[in-house]
């Protein structure tokens, strides 16, 4: 069914919708656009797991996590102004659209409202850094994007004063510790999956690990980290890990995608190179300094 702008009203849309009466029902304010679309994939995900039941949300992994893919739904269901609180915009369910629009069966709407009430009860009160750290824990298509989810909740948790983590210590410090992750990550990485990013990924690691060598700031090993994930996203994870995206869409990430392989190969060779010529100038002072003592100790 459509409604007055014409706009079709079916089974995704009515998920949200439901999501949104549900929310303001728990907490009786505006959700931010994070929260209530990652709130609606983890909806969606147990009703195909729990009830084998495929309402056709569109959804895919990308750097934070699993996103709905909001442009191929309607959104008319919902009011997103800009919000008062928070940057963004802040939704709330749109009053004016009666719930017999929604062109649904009656047993699909039982289903869908059973999902969106259980999430609702476990998640409606959760931060949206809770629910990404749930979506990773549970949700993570493959061991590689828990490991590199592993060491983003590391770099978070890092002090950056005294850049030394807050919350776990190994024996041997800090470096080793990141080195660990880095292991975990060049053990899972799925070669053959993401191929086009491997030799890319290769490098990158390796330029994390001359970046740790040269005790670089926290903030800028994040930064570094973010980057690549976000890049790794636009060029593989959201077209492996997907559910229900359009062809128009997939054609449009695919067009943008030579983009993001050009960023993220210029990145980090300027990063790497950058690191290189700081490690070849550290070996060429030490060598002065060397050459410097062994006169001071001859000429004593």
């Amino acid at each position: 069914m459509t409604d007055e702008t014409g706009s079709e009203l079916r089974e995704p849309e009515y998920l949200g919708y439901l999501m949104l009466e549900y929310l303001y029902e728990v907490d009786n304010r505006p959700v931010s656009r994070s929260k209530f679309w990652k709130l609606c994939c983890i909806a969606d995900r147990r009703l195909s797991e729990q009830k084998g039941l495929d309402i056709g949300f569109p959804r895919y992994w990308y750097k934070y996590g699993e996103l709905a893919a909001v442009h191929d739904m309607s959104r008319d269901f919902l009011n997103a102004p800009s919000a008062r609180f928070w940057s963004g915009q802040e939704l709330h369910p749109d009053r004016k659209i009666p719930d017999r629009e929604f062109d649904v069966s009656e047993s699909d709407r039982e289903a869908i409202q059973e999902a969106v009430r259980a999430t609702v009860d476990r998640f409606g009160k959760s931060s949206v850094d809770e629910i990404k750290a749930h979506q990773y824990r549970r949700h993570a298509p493959n061991d590689f994007i828990e490991a590199y989810s592993r060491m983003r909740a590391q770099f978070e948790s890092v002090n950056l004063n005294k850049q030394e983590l807050l919350v776990e210590h190994t024996e041997g410090g800090t470096v080793a510790y990141f080195e660990h992750l880095l292991d975990e990550m060049l053990e899972t990485f799925p070669r053959r999956r993401y191929e086009p990013v491997y030799d890319l990924y290769l490098r990158w690691d390796d330029t994390m690990r001359l970046m740790l060598e040269a005790d670089t700031d926290f903030q800028e090993l994040h930064d570094f980290l973010d980057f690549f994930i976000e890049r790794l996203s636009e060029i593989v994870l959201r077209f492996e890990h997907n559910e229900n995206i359009s062809a128009t869409r997939l054609a449009d990430w695919e067009e943008k995608k030579p983009e993001s392989e050009e960023e993220l190969t210029s990145h980090i060779d300027e990063t790497r190179r950058k690191y290189l010529l700081e490690t070849e100038q550290a070996g060429e002072l030490e060598a002065v300094e060397e050459a410097y003592d062994d006169v001071v100790c001859r000429e004593l």
